[in-house]
């Protein structure tokens, strides 16, 4: 029984011994080649970088004279990769940074680092990226919602433009949400808030010319990428607009408002119709606005008096919204 097992030990071990050779000649075949394709191309400098890892590719530095003769190069190992294909199965080939390029990244680099370490500690809502683009950290952005009833309104009393930009100051808030802004086309975005933000309007002049009042604006800051989406909204006073983060990871955000005198049962196969089409694409949404609806009782949301108020909870659950504020909310 011993021999056996001997015998069975024995051959496991030549086994994987004629494995581990056969593995050293094709790593050496493939360097070779990778050598050979050095060799037929005009170079000016190889450097190793950093130090060698049992676990770590080494990174190989080759600089050209010439923009013409890295390309010739690159397209001789892609050929070399497509033909043989047991050939430079790992090894990379990439092109580095142009000397503007890392003069940039070597500018961005302290400011990105610093950036990153103010929203590890959630003192900063964004991060710089190594491309100079700034984007948004989900965690640290803030949002601000207002019923206003007039946002242009100015008397001896109050101003509430001033007011609204006290707020904006006051809540360092990233996106901005406002129902019954009453704004028309003689007022222009840059009239109602700074050029930090992209803005976004749906006024009544536009939905319902014969009537005063009504409209809703969404606003975000700049530095956050966002793209209105109208091709999901429809004649109701409701804007969709997404939200892009890192990763290309992407969040949809929708605006509405119901005036009191529209019909309930239309504004809601309208929304229904909008979250539908909404869901198909993003898997988090946001849904704020004012719906004119004060019989709900979102604490007891089963309890309501009206079949279309019911319907309303219903279409909230069924895609799976969740109530946050449970306060009613005034105009400012």
């Amino acid at each position: 029984m011993a021999k056996v097992t001997l015998a069975l030990v024995h051959d496991l071990i030549k086994k994987q011994t004629e494995t581990f050779i056969a593995e050293i000649t094709s790593l050496r075949d493939e360097v070779a080649a990778f050598k050979a394709q050095l060799a037929a191309t005009n170079l000016t400098t190889v450097t190793r970088l950093g130090k060698s890892h049992p676990n770590r590719p080494r990174i190989v530095k080759v600089t050209f004279p010439s923009t013409f003769d890295a390309r010739t190069f690159r397209s001789k190992v892609e050929k070399s990769k497509a033909t043989i294909s047991d050939s430079f199965p790992n090894i990379c080939c990439r092109p580095a940074r142009t000397r503007d390029q890392q003069a940039r990244h070597e500018t961005l680099g302290p400011e990105v680092y610093k950036l990153n370490q103010n929203a590890k500690s959630g003192l900063e809502s964004f991060s710089l990226r190594p491309n100079g683009k700034r984007g948004c950290n989900n965690k640290a952005v803030k949002g601000l919602y207002l019923n206003a009833r007039s946002i242009a309104s100015v008397n001896k009393s109050r101003n509430k433009l001033v007011e609204l930009r006290h707020l904006l100051s006051s809540f360092s808030a990233h996106i901005l949400a406002i129902s019954e802004t009453w704004l028309t086309d003689a007022i222009s975005d840059h009239e109602v808030l700074p050029d930090s933000f992209n803005v976004y309007r749906k006024d009544r002049s536009t939905t319902q010319p014969s009537k005063r009042g009504g409209g809703i604006l969404l606003a975000i800051d700049t530095n956050i990428e966002s793209n209105r989406r109208d091709d999901l909204e429809n004649d109701f006073v409701i804007i969709v607009f997404e939200i892009i983060c890192e990763r290309r990871f992407k969040i949809a955000v929708i605006l509405c408002y119901k005036p009191p005198d529209s019909d309930s049962a239309s504004f809601n196969a309208s929304l229904t119709t909008i979250l539908d089409n909404v869901y198909r694409e993003f898997q988090d949404v946001c849904m704020l606005g004012d719906f004119n609806l004060p019989a709900i009782d979102w604490r007891h949301p089963d309890r309501c008096s009206r079949a279309t108020d019911s319907e309303f909870v219903c279409i909230t659950q069924s895609h799976s919204l969740e109530q946050i504020n449970f306060n009613p909310s005034n105009a400012i």
